[in-house]
């Protein structure tokens, strides 16, 4: 729920926690990734506890400003990106299992281009 889901966002919106908890929009695009991953849970049958997606959602709203995911800091630094781990992942068991992604669907296509890094 929390590293694929805050890992696509601080790093396709190029925010850190702060951007996200200030933009209404990202922080609901925020939650909207994490429900992809809940759902995607579900129809796998991993039991979730009910309030999973609220307590990690409240768990971003609670670190620093400043926190960004290692994705966003590898974009920033033009270094490879964990793309096809996190965000791709999603896609790929969503399509497995007919479960609609359309938040990571759209994060990993933004940061697609970028996966491989920047040649030094």
């Amino acid at each position: 729920l929390f590293l694929a889901s805050f890992a696509a966002v601080t790093a396709a919106a190029r925010v850190d926690n702060a951007g996200i908890q200030k933009i209404p929009e990202l922080s609901a695009l925020l939650r909207d990734a994490m429900a992809e991953v809940a759902a995607i849970a579900k129809a796998k049958g991993i039991a979730l506890p009910a309030d999973a997606l609220e307590r990690n959602y409240k768990f971003v709203a609670s670190m620093p400003g400043a926190m960004k995911a290692s994705m966003a800091h590898d974009l920033d630094r033009g270094n490879r990106l964990e793309v096809e781990g996190l965000s791709g992942t999603i896609v790929r068991l969503g399509k497995e299992l007919g479960v609609p992604t359309p938040v990571h669907r759209a994060l990993h296509a933004v940061l697609l281009p970028h996966k491989d890094g920047k040649p030094a």
